[in-house]
């Protein structure tokens, strides 16, 4: 059975919608500080460093993907793909193409790599398959 779904760029007016989506997409587990900040994030969607796309499944956004574009004094216009996220309904199909979307705005801005920073519990053959290679690890303190 084919899954019918759409997939598109969000406006800065569905970064509430977008938000709780995130959210749901997290399991719940994101408290409302934490919300309200995606929701500011996905406001600013459409600009020359930022967007957000959405996967519809019947009119609800079951997943996202956002891309920012990053300008480092050395390596130049680089890209991330910050966010990667869909629900169980949908098919890996449609994180593809939030993916390729991602990917393509992020050519559009003349960066000159992209990269996402995994979580280690997902799968790495999905990146891979996009091309995407393995970098550097990367370690972080809470301060």
């Amino acid at each position: 059975m084919t899954t019918s779904y759409v997939v598109r760029p969000l406006s800065p007016g569905e970064a509430s919608d977008g938000a709780r989506a995130w959210n749901d997409l997290a399991d719940g587990t994101l408290d409302p500080k934490t919300e309200r900040k995606i929701e500011t994030l996905l406001a600013e969607s459409g600009s020359d460093v930022f967007t957000a796309f959405g996967a519809e499944l019947a009119g609800e956004l079951c997943g996202i993907a956002t891309a920012r574009v990053v300008s480092h004094p050395v390596v130049g216009k680089h890209g991330e793909i910050e966010a990667l996220m869909i629900d169980e309904r949908l098919p890996d199909e449609a994180g593809s193409e939030l993916a390729q979307l991602a990917i393509a705005w992020l050519r559009e801005r003349g960066v000159t790599s992209i990269s996402h920073l995994r979580d280690p519990a997902a799968a790495a053959a999905f990146w891979e398959r996009l091309g995407f290679r393995p970098d550097r690890l990367r370690y972080t303190l809470d301060v």
